[in-house]
């Protein structure tokens, strides 16, 4: 369900864009177009015996199908041209794809699923995450590049976090002054 909360975050993006280009004729027939399709698969899924994971599947599917064509409509009332339209959803999408690869490997690969021993849960939930976190930096790194990611976080003025980001940019944020 986390991964159906991206595609939803995408939608509400497209949404604030098509709201600000003078599109928000398109939002209603995409919601209740997403709306529809979600009931339709999450049924699908249950009636081909499925059941909660199939459900889950297709709720992740639908949502991240419906935020990538609000984002598309919302793109290209930005006039942007098709290619790089494309570009941009597959610098969106990726990482939630990677995010999906990985913990599903990572859920596959990480023993002690299920053992008694709360110890070696406890080892598994840590282990999982250590390696999630670590592979999926590493993936997704090269398409954060260039987003300005450490400038907002310096300007958010969060305790830690704004400080060392300064550290690393070598200055001070805008919000400081020269």
């Amino acid at each position: 369900l986390c991964f159906g909360a991206m595609g939803l975050a995408f939608g509400n993006f497209a949404s604030i864009v098509l709201m600000t280009v003078g599109r928000q004729a398109l939002l209603m027939p995409g919601a209740v177009l997403s709306a529809v399709a979600g009931a339709g698969f999450d049924l699908l899924a249950i009636r081909l015996g499925y059941g909660i994971n199939g459900v889950a599947w297709a709720t992740v599917t639908t949502y991240s199908v419906s935020g990538g064509l609000l984002l598309t409509m919302a793109l290209t009332g930005l006039r942007l041209e098709p290619r790089r339209v494309l570009g941009l959803l597959v610098r969106l999408f990726l990482p939630l794809a990677v995010a999906i690869a990985l913990a599903l490997a990572i859920q596959r690969l990480v023993p002690w699923a299920g053992d008694p021993d709360m110890r070696k849960r406890a080892l598994r939930l840590v282990t999982s995450m250590v390696t999630f976190g670590a592979l999926y930096l590493v993936a997704v790194r090269p398409l954060a590049q260039g987003l300005g990611i450490r400038r907002v976080l310096s300007e958010l003025n969060l305790p830690v976090i704004s400080a060392l980001m300064r550290r690393l940019d070598g200055g001070v944020s805008r919000q400081e002054g020269p």
